[in-house]
């Protein structure tokens, strides 16, 4: 049975419109784009509501012109997400009855499943979750046969950070370049540009770890190649183990009572009982000590360097969590 429906969805703009470029030849089967696509973008932000009713009767009547010449059409909605509620019965309307030979793409960006995609005879979640980076750079690598060295595949993820945005048209860049030859890490060294940021929680985890190489690597990182001035760096130690300092005398001894008490996601909330339980009250009190101290001398009660301070400051947390783990 044909899809008439299609909604892509993702947590990335750009990654969003990536992956809608590659749906939309997919869905096209080689027909010439001029015959046998319509697109349209939602931006009710900024139209009146003459306009969002005129825009609104052009997507319905596009959806409602069968295709000619062409053996299928698309019509594609970007931004979709954006839709007002009047909007979206409209579409359902249409759903209800779909013009055949006429495929709708509803696509955008959202942080939680859109409402709009309960429409969709097939959703595309295009998210790129915590740790899921490498898994979408291989993909892409192979969407454009790319071949690359073992060592590419480090480089790359370490240079774009949680930027995993950039992916899609570095495999690109790299297939128009080196076509099915294999990459070396010379090869697209040339390709890779700035640093790219780093989240959060890639410095609290090498903490967390005891690993001081590895935190002291990405607080440099960040302070170096993102700009963060140290304070923000203090900024996020303290979030960190205020979390931790929660959880002392909460009753909070499972997953889901911290997920509860502290209303967070399953996955952080076991990385954070996990720590807590590694450190223990005493050593989440004294974390909180070092930060604090920091956090004055940062503010002139040494002569040290900001970058110093810091780098004290890091190496200090990741030993204490190391003795905490053994």
């Amino acid at each position: 049975m044909a899809e008439s429906v299609i909604a892509l969805v993702g947590s990335n703009e750009v990654i969003v419109n990536d992956e809608t470029r590659t749906l939309v030849n997919e869905l096209l089967g080689g027909n010439e784009p001029g015959m046998a696509l319509e697109e349209f973008t939602v931006n009710d932000d900024t139209s009146t509501a003459d306009e969002r009713d005129t825009f609104l009767q052009r997507v319905i009547n596009a959806l409602n012109t069968p295709p000619f010449i062409v053996d299928r059409r698309v019509v594609v909605v970007r931004n979709a997400y954006a839709l007002t509620k009047a909007a979206t019965a409209s579409l359902e309307q249409w759903c209800a009855s779909p013009t055949p030979g006429v495929t709708l793409l509803l696509s955008g960006a959202a942080s939680k499943p859109p409402a709009l995609t309960k429409l969709a005879d097939r959703v595309v979640d295009v998210s790129v979750g915590y740790n899921k980076e490498e898994a979408y750079l291989r993909g892409k690598f192979k969407e454009y046969r790319v071949n690359v060295e073992p060592a590419v595949v480090k480089l790359v993820l370490e240079r774009i950070g949680e930027e995993v945005e950039r992916v899609d048209a570095l495999a690109r860049t790299l297939h128009a370049v080196y076509d099915s030859q294999t990459v070396s890490v010379a090869d697209v060294e040339p390709y890779l540009g700035e640093m790219g940021n780093v989240p959060e929680w890639d410095l609290t985890d090498a903490v967390d770890r005891g690993r001081l190489t590895e935190a002291l690597t990405t607080m440099r990182r960040m302070v170096e190649s993102e700009g963060r001035v140290p304070i923000q760096i203090i900024g996020i130690f303290q979030r960190h183990y205020i979390r931790l300092s929660q959880l002392v005398n909460s009753g909070a001894v499972t997953t889901k009572s911290v997920m509860s008490l502290l209303g967070m996601k399953e996955y952080p909330a076991k990385k954070l009982l996990a720590t807590y339980n590694a450190l223990g009250s005493d050593r989440v009190a004294h974390a909180l000590h070092l930060v604090a101290q920091a956090d004055v001398d940062l503010k002139g009660a040494t002569a040290l360097d900001a970058d110093v301070v810091l780098e004290i400051l890091t190496a200090r947390l990741a030993r204490l969590s190391a003795s905490g783990r053994n």
